[in-house]
Formats: structure tokens, sequence, C-alpha cells
């Protein structure tokens, strides 16, 4: 087996395998964990292993000598070598292959034909603007023929077509294939395109958005969940965006028809641009409102699965965007005013409406204009209620019990704000068995949690249209659920085990949890998917 391994196995190449691994970057259609992956698959053939410091700084210094060179042909000679330490890399480099490629460039430089080969080199530079339309497949032969007819292999120098410097062989430059963006022709760059710049201002069908690398966490409150042919999305409403676009991979994915010319997207800055490569149509699904035929962009890498546009948002009489900021609601038309005068129209019609049927206020016992109205017991204000402060104070300044008769007591007004604590049974339980006064360890830690929970207790109000979400959990003694919207939650459930219960397995006190939760929110959950 030794032998066959030996006749067999190729022996890894460890240069090579951490050059590889030092050069690699990320990719742009790759995440970052599907990158550190790629990452530790190379690390593999790396072998590497304990080593003294002096060693890991020679191998280190090896490793960046190779990765550092300004020769591609003295770095591919040092990764043929299966183990090299840093003074044998540094005395093949500079005794031998520099040298040698010093001398082959002076020996080129002393050729008859090598000025033949560069202006031939420079009747392919293109000095006509329609030439770019016959770069292909003859050009790259009469290009491969000239270097067969002229010589060897050419020095290294600035191409024309994509303005890098390499080898000037047209059949290995990147930008063959390659279509410009300023004038359309392909095989060339248009860091290199001899055309008249074309302006952002001038590109006919202009569309601005807001196309960016990746979301932002500051965005999140900005994206809905919207389908397409049954198949959930993730959409972004961009009121900076002129137009509704869709990304490429997405629309491929769903099996869409590309339609249409390519159309040029300037962004925010006048000097970036990007492309659509076409448009594609599709009913588009938003809770329960359907919209046919949408109109969208295709985009190569966007941010997002969709980008909503003022196209989208202009069907709507008016899109509300909660951020939940410390300051009133603010309403921007041709003038932006403040929510108070838009509150002061509408009291005014009511009270003329109450005027006119009749009906007597006590002003008295009226509030106008607030933001919050405390309403038997709890304080209501904009989609967000909870417990009146006032009504906790006396809870809040409620020392430890000291006896069995004021844990009762105690115990009592915290079931009364049960619904307002997530995992109350739980955290009650340490309180309810204990039997020593004063209160120490667990019982007084959970005593104190219960008051500071009670004075960040909110709850958020219930949309019909939106989904609910019920999370579940099962402990020794006690299960809850939490039942929630937009990420939100609108009411909390706890219960302890009974005795029996007690002696089931972990499964089945999960199970148990999610028909409690469902017996207790069934009015709401009835008939809808959760």
């Amino acid at each position: 087996m030794v032998i066959l391994r030996k006749h067999y196995q190729r022996k890894k190449n460890i240069i090579y395998a951490r050059h590889t691994l030092a050069t690699r970057i990320q990719l742009s259609s790759e995440t970052i964990s599907e990158f550190s992956q790629a990452l530790r698959s190379l690390a593999k053939d790396c072998n590497f292993k304990a080593v003294s410091a002096e060693q890991l700084r020679e191998e280190a210094l090896r490793d960046a000598l190779i990765t550092g060179l300004c020769s591609a042909n003295i770095r591919q000679r040092l990764l043929e070598y299966d183990e090299l330490s840093l003074e044998k890399a540094i005395q093949i480099a500079a005794d031998s292959l520099e040298r040698a490629e010093k001398f082959s460039h002076s020996y080129q430089q002393s050729l008859p034909h090598q000025a033949a080969v560069t202006s031939m080199d420079d009747e392919f530079s293109v000095n006509k603007e329609d030439q770019f339309s016959e770069f292909g497949s003859n050009s790259d032969q009469h290009v491969a023929a000239a270097r067969s007819t002229y010589g060897t292999k050419v020095n290294r120098r600035r191409c024309y077509f994509c303005g890098r410097i390499h080898a000037l062989n047209r059949l290995k430059c990147p930008a063959r294939n390659a279509e410009c963006f300023n004038c359309g022709l392909r095989g060339h760059f248009a860091t290199v395109c001899r055309k008249a710049k074309k302006s952002v201002a001038t590109v006919n069908d202009l569309h601005l958005t807001s196309i960016i690398a990746g979301i932002h966490t500051s965005l999140s409150r900005s994206t809905i969940t919207a389908e397409i042919a049954e198949n959930p999305l993730m959409a972004l409403l961009d009121s900076g965006a002129s137009q509704s676009y869709i990304k490429a991979s997405v629309a491929k994915s769903l099996g869409l028809t590309l339609y249409g010319p390519k159309t040029v997207i300037a962004l925010a800055s006048n000097e970036s641009v990007a492309q659509t490569i076409g448009f594609v149509d599709a009913p588009l699904k938003i809770g329960t409102r359907v919209y046919d035929a949408m109109k969208f962009g295709v985009v190569e890498n966007l941010c997002t699965d969709i980008i909503l546009g003022q196209d989208f948002l202009s069907k709507h009489r008016k899109v509300v965007f909660e951020f939940n900021g410390d300051l009133d609601s603010l309403y921007v038309g041709k003038e932006v005013c403040n929510l108070a005068s838009a509150k002061d129209k509408r009291l005014k019609a009511f009270m003329n409406a109450a005027e006119r049927q009749g009906l007597t206020l006590n002003k008295n016992k009226s509030v106008f204009s607030v933001t919050e109205l405390k309403f038997l017991g709890h304080l209501v204000s904009h989609v967000k209620i909870r417990p009146d402060p006032d009504h906790l104070q006396p809870l809040i300044n409620l020392k430890p019990p000291r006896n069995g008769s004021n844990l009762k007591l105690c115990l009592g007004l915290f079931a009364y704000y049960s619904k307002w604590i997530s995992k109350f049974s739980e955290k009650l339980k340490p309180l309810s068995t204990n039997t020593s006064f004063p209160l120490k360890g667990k019982a007084l830690s959970y005593f104190n949690q219960l008051k500071a929970d009670l004075l960040k207790a909110c709850l958020g109000c219930i949309y019909e249209d939106e989904t609910f979400v019920i999370e579940c959990d099962a402990s020794k003694f006690a299960i809850a659920a939490i039942l929630s919207q937009k990420g939100r939650p609108v009411a909390f459930n706890s219960r302890t085990l009974g005795k029996s219960e007690l002696r089931h397995p972990a499964v089945e006190k999960e199970a148990a949890a999610i028909v409690e939760a469902v017996r207790k929110w069934g009015y709401l959950l009835h008939g809808k998917k959760f």
C-alpha cells in the first residue's frame, strides 16, 4: 500500500497551497460564511503544524516574498517546489531566475524584428471608433497569426483594450468578449473607450435609485415581505427610486420572461451608474392585495430581492413607514407641516360634527391634542399599549416581603400584570416556592427582575392583515408562549405545569406549550396562517 500511494497519490505542494490561501479574495457573489468556508477548505492542504517562533517567521517571510514578486515567471518557478526555505527561495529567485530574466529582456530588445511586433500591436490599438465592432474571432485569429509570425512572447505592457498590464495576447485579454458600458460595443472596457464619454445627465431613460452592495440594518424598517408566484421575497420600499427593480438571479429562478432594451440607472452620485439587462412583468402580492403585471427592471447583484420604487408607491394615496422614534409623526407633501396642525384640523372637524348633531362635551373632563392617553389602568399611544406608570408605582416601590402574608400579597399583585411579562410563570416559581425570609438568592433576584420587566412592559397593537408568529418554550416546571406581529410582541401567556405534567418528557412539554397557546389565542388565529 505504501508503494501504491507513492506511485498514484500525488504529493501536495505546500508552497503553492499557502500561496493560494494568501491570495484568495472574496468573490462578489460570495457571502462571508461561504468565503470563510472556502478559506478553511484551502487551509487543509497547507499542512500547518506547531513550530518555533523563528521557523514561523521564516515561513511568513518566504510566503510574503513569493506573493509580492513583480515577476510572474519567477513566482511560477518558485511555486513548483514542494519544499522551499526562505534562504533557498532568495537564492533561486535572485541568483538564477532574476538574472536569466534580465538576460532574456536584453536579448529581445536587441532583436531586429522586435520593432515590427510593437508596430503590429499598435495596429490593433483601434484608432477609429468603428473598429471596436470588428473585435471578434477574426481579429483574434489575426493577432494569433501575428504572434506566430513575428516572434515569441512580447514584453508585458499596458493593453489597449482593457487598460491593464499583461502580455499582449489578445486571446487572453479579459476585455476580449466584454461589452463597453460607454458605447455598447464588444471587445474593450469603458475605461479605455475612445468614444466621447456619455454624461449621466444626458443618458436617455435614466432612473434614480439607491442600489447598494447590501441592505444595511438601518433599512430593515423599510423592508416588507412580498410574493411573486407564491414565492416570498424581501422587498425594499424606496421612495428615491423612480422605478421598481428585481434581482436577476431571482427573476431567473422564478422563470420570468426577459424583454426590452438595456437601460442605464443613475445612482445618488452623478458619477455612479448601473445598468438593467432588461425588464420582466410579474403579478405582485403584498398581504391580501394583488398587483397585476408589475413591471420590474432586472439588475445584477441587487441589494435585495425587489426594490419597489415610486411607480409602485404612487399607486397608493399614502404609504406609512413606522420608525417608532421619539418625535411626533411628520407628514410630507408639497410643504412639510407639523402633526399638530393636522390634529387641529381633525379636532375642529369633529367638534363641528358634534355641534351639528347636538352632542354636548364636558371640556373639563376632555383631553385634546395628546400623543398618549390613560384609560382603565393603561397608557395607550400610537400602535402601543402599556401599564399605567401611576398604577405601577406602589408595586415598584414595594419592598421584598418579610413573611408569608406579605409574599402572598406580592404574588397577587404580580399575577394581575402577568399578561405583560414574558415567561411569567417561570420567573414567579422561585417566589411561590420560597419558605425562608427575608428573600435571598434566586428569590430576591426574580423579585427585582419582575419589577424591572413591568417598567419596560409594552405590547404592540394587533394588525388584521399581518401574520401572527407564536414562539413557545417549556422548562422543567412551566410553559410559556409569545404572540407577535412584525417582530413585536402583542401578547404573553404562561402557566406552571401540574404534577402529572411534570413527569412528561421535554418533547411533550413543548407540544403542550403549542396547544396551550393555540387555545389561548384561538379567537385571533382562527382562519389565518400563523
